[in-house]
């Protein structure tokens, strides 16, 4: 709906700060955005009291046709059925825009650009046409490519195709729909107009880092914040680590992240307190399995079918990450040096049967905890890193949660960074910290190092408020079914090389 009273003219002078913000009329030749920023590059330019005049697109802003080229370049390297499988991930991926842009005309249109859902070229194609119903065409046309151009990337460095990936990633950074300004300095004082319609500063600085939060979750943030991740990573694959850095640096400063040291792909929630790591003694599901500990050491040991966890025996692959027993090798980019196996309880709600009946106590535990059974975008597992592991610097998805490692078996000469700060395991206590934070492990000890990993919500989170309405149907299911104690099976899921992995992501350690 058009925005026309005083309060929200206000609303959007803090989302796009410029000297004059010009409230559009309603109709399908609407400048889609309001504010300089945007209009200097759309194809129709909005002036108080005039009618909208064309203009042509500025040369840095690509165009749909340059996304095209970048997702031709990139098929042609690709074999057809990874092309294929990386099309239906991004259809999927693109598929709430879509059906909120085909559901109700004018007003759905404005819906998804004021969610931050289509780049320039994209609101471009609305008014690039006489007919409105033939603009929409292109513009989902182009958005199923701008998605395509992220997975194909993803292919392309799973592919060893890095000097690929990234070019087809640097086309999706920059084809990405432009971040709201407020993500740069969201606890900044609010406008004087707006101060003049608050109680009081408080109310008013509420807003603001509510219209933040927003902001930081709408579609242009988290398409924004995977593009810079993969290129980050396919320019560290191409042996070039200065240009990630610059290229981390550039995505802070478009306010893809608020720090380069914090950068979670899937959500990022800039209203939540920011610290890496958190005193275990403030929370009590850290401190119930704390409390539990006797117990849950108990378990891993008859799992691993030794009454000394400590004296597993490796078998000569274990480098290349093939253990016996329970463990399960887990493949991963950040895994530079030794091996990394585990053993899943739960993952996005959902329930190992199988390792669940071995460990009843431990999955009592942390079924009983909401802060822990609840958590759709985390994890419970044992993790367990061979003697000479060595962990990449990498983020977690989410800053929604955080993550909480009960030390088991904890041998001399394993550490952690995350953030700027180094720690230990110990045995017995829980080490939490925010993995959404830049962090790194290294394992310089004799023996295995095993860890129960618990993801938990952060404190400050409101998982109705915030979580809910992101969840797709088949997330719902689960997370119903988790809070009722009914968990549904443990999924799989595929990615675009047609590798079948757990749920849990690649750059989760």
């Amino acid at each position: 709906r058009p925005l026309t009273s005083p309060l929200a003219a206000a609303v959007v002078a803090i989302l796009y700060p410029t000297e004059d913000v010009a409230m559009p009329p309603r109709g399908p030749q609407t400048c889609p955005q309001t504010c300089r920023r945007h209009v200097q590059h759309c194809s129709w330019v909005q002036r108080p009291g005039k009618r909208l005049k064309p203009r042509s697109p500025a040369p840095s802003v690509p165009s749909a046709n340059d996304v095209t080229t970048a997702w031709l370049d990139a098929s042609a390297v690709l074999a057809p059925e990874l092309v294929q499988r990386a099309s239906s991930l991004a259809r999927e991926q693109a598929a709430p825009l879509i059906r909120l842009l085909t559901a109700g005309g004018d007003e759905s249109v404005h819906l998804a650009i004021s969610a931050g859902g289509l780049s320039v070229a994209e609101m471009g194609l609305l008014s690039a046409f006489t007919s409105l119903q033939l603009g929409l065409k292109r513009c989902i046309e182009a958005v199923e490519q701008r998605y395509s151009l992220v997975e194909l990337g993803q292919a392309l460095l799973m592919s060893g195709n890095a000097d690929a990936a990234v070019s087809v990633l640097a086309a999706a950074c920059v084809s990405a729909p432009p971040i709201p300004l407020i993500m740069r300095a969201p606890l900044a004082p609010p406008p004087p107009v707006l101060l003049a319609r608050s109680e009081s500063l408080a109310s008013a600085s509420t807003l603001r880092r509510e219209e933040a939060r927003l902001a930081s979750l709408s579609w242009a943030g988290r398409f924004a914040r995977e593009a810079a991740h993969y290129h980050a990573i396919a320019l560290q694959a191409a042996g070039r680590p200065a240009a990630a850095a610059e290229a981390t640096a550039a995505a802070v400063g478009r306010g893809v992240w608020l720090d380069s040291l914090q950068r979670p792909l899937d959500h990022l929630d800039t209203s939540l307190c920011r610290r890496a790591f958190w005193d275990a003694a403030g929370l009590p599901a850290a401190r119930a399995l704390e409390a539990a500990f006797p117990a849950i050491l108990a378990e891993l040991q008859a799992l691993v079918g030794r009454s000394d966890a400590r004296s597993v025996p490796e078998s000569s692959t274990a480098a290349a990450g093939h253990r016996a027993g329970p463990f399960s090798p887990y493949s991963s980019r950040v895994v530079t040096a030794g091996a990394w196996s585990d053993v899943q309880l739960y993952a996005g709600c959902r329930r190992d049967e199988e390792h669940c009946r071995a460990c009843p106590l431990t999955a009592s535990v942390l079924a009983s905890r909401p802060e822990f059974n609840t958590v759709i975008f985390g994890s419970h597992f044992y993790s367990r890193l061979a003697p000479g592991t060595r962990l990449s610097a990498h983020c977690g998805p989410s800053n929604f949660r955080l993550r909480c490692h009960l030390g088991l078996v904890v041998p001399d000469g394993c550490r952690i960074r995350v953030g700027s700060e180094t720690r230990a395991w110990r045995a017995g206590e829980c080490l939490v910290f925010d993995d959404s934070y830049e962090h790194e492990v290294w394992h310089d000890g004799d023996s295995d190092r095993i860890v129960l990993i618990a993801d938990m919500w952060h404190p400050q989170l409101s998982v109705e408020a915030t979580v809910l309405p992101l969840l797709s149907d088949e997330q719902r299911a689960a997370f119903e079914n988790a809070q009722s104690g009914n968990h549904l099976p443990l999924l799989k899921r595929v990615y675009s090389t047609g590798k079948t992995v757990p749920r849990r992501r690649e750059d989760e350690s």
